[in-house]
C-alpha cells in the first residue's frame, strides 16, 4: 500500500500563484525565485489579471532583489536603490494600456502621484539628461538631494539606470516601431511579443527572422538573469567598472560567435572582428558601408 502525502499550503500556494502569473503575467515568471527569499510572502494574496496586483508583485520582488536589509539604510548606495525601485515600478505601469494606468492612478494619493510621474516619462522619454527625473524621483521618496551624499547617489542612479526596466521592455531598447509593444494586445507590428510565453495554448509566433519571432521563456530568463547582474553590479560599490563587465560579457558573445563558425583561431589573431547588431537590416548596412570605405579608401 501506498501512503500520498499532501503538499504543504505554503507549497501548494507558491504553486497556485505561479500558475496564476504564468497565465497573466508571464513577464514576472523569471523573477518569481525572488518571491521565496519572503518571510510569510504566502499570506499576500495576489491576483494577477489585476495591474493594481501586477504592480505590487513586481515591486514586492524587485525589493527583494534590491533593498537587502544587510545594506546601510543611510548609504547612498541604498537610497539609490530606493530611486532605481521607483523608476522600474513606474516604467512597468507605463506598458499597461490606457484604461488600466487610470484604474491604478484612482486608487489613492500616492498612485495618483505615481501615474502623473508616468506620464511625464513618457512625454519625455528622451531628456537632454537624466537629471531631472532623478530628482522628481527623489522629492517622491521624500528623499533631500541637498546633503553631502547626493553626488555619490546620483552617481550610483545614473549608472543604473540602463537596466532599470523590466526585460520586455529592454529587448525592444534601440529598435524603430515596427517592434514596439502594443499596451493591450502586448505584441509588436510582427504580431510577436518579447514577453515569453509560458503555456503552450498561448504560444507566440516565431519565423526564421530573430527580429519577428517572439522570445521563448529561457531565452527570457537568460536576458532577466542579465538584467539583475548588470542592474546589480551598477548598484555596487565597484560600479566604477560596469561598462568593463558589459563589454566582457559581449567579448564572450563575439567568442561564441566565432567558435560556431569554427573561426576562433583566426578571431584570436584579430583577422577579423565580430560586430554584433540587434537587427539583421543594420547588419546588412554595416557591411555595405564597411564594403564602401574600402572602396573609396
Amino acid at each position: 500500500m501506498f501512503t500520498t502525502f499532501a503538499a504543504p499550503p505554503v507549497a501548494l500556494s507558491n504553486r497556485k500563484l505561479r500558475e496564476n502569473v504564468a497565465a497573466h503575467r508571464p513577464e514576472l515568471i523569471p523573477l518569481f525565485k525572488l518571491y521565496h527569499k519572503a518571510e510569510n510572502s504566502q499570506q499576500q494574496p495576489w491576483e494577477m489579471e489585476s495591474p493594481v496586483n501586477a504592480v505590487k508583485l513586481s515591486t514586492f520582488l524587485h525589493s527583494k532583489m534590491l533593498l537587502s536589509p544587510e545594506l546601510n539604510r543611510n548609504s547612498p548606495c541604498y537610497i539609490a536603490r530606493r530611486i532605481i525601485q521607483l523608476y522600474i515600478k513606474l516604467k512597468y505601469i507605463a506598458t499597461f494600456p490606457p484604461n488600466e494606468i487610470d484604474e491604478y492612478g484612482s486608487l489613492g494619493d500616492q498612485e495618483y502621484d505615481e501615474v502623473r510621474m508616468v506620464r511625464f516619462l513618457l512625454h519625455n522619454g528622451q531628456p537632454a539628461s537624466d537629471t531631472e527625473h532623478i530628482y522628481r524621483l527623489a522629492s517622491m521618496l521624500g528623499i533631500s538631494y541637498h546633503g553631502d551624499l547626493w553626488a555619490d547617489v546620483m552617481k550610483f542612479v545614473t549608472c543604473a539606470l540602463p537596466f532599470a526596466e523590466h526585460t520586455e521592455s529592454l529587448l525592444v531598447r534601440g529598435s524603430d516601431d515596427r517592434s514596439i509593444l502594443d499596451p493591450t494586445t502586448k505584441t509588436n507590428k510582427y504580431n510577436t511579443s518579447t514577453i515569453p510565453s509560458v503555456q503552450a495554448s498561448q504560444a507566440w509566433i516565431s519565423r526564421a527572422s530573430c527580429t519577428s519571432s517572439s522570445i521563448s521563456l529561457d531565452q527570457f530568463a537568460v536576458c532577466e538573469a542579465l538584467r539583475q547582474e548588470l542592474l546589480l553590479a551598477s548598484l555596487s560599490i565597484n560600479n566604477d567598472n560596469i561598462r568593463d563587465i558589459f563589454d566582457r560579457k559581449m567579448h564572450h558573445v563575439r567568442l561564441r560567435l566565432a567558435n560556431c563558425l569554427e573561426l576562433r583561431a583566426r578571431f584570436d589573431d584579430h583577422e577579423f572582428q565580430a560586430i554584433i547588431s540587434p537587427s539583421g537590416t543594420d547588419a546588412e548596412l554595416l557591411a555595405t558601408s564597411c564594403a564602401l570605405a574600402r572602396l573609396e579608401a
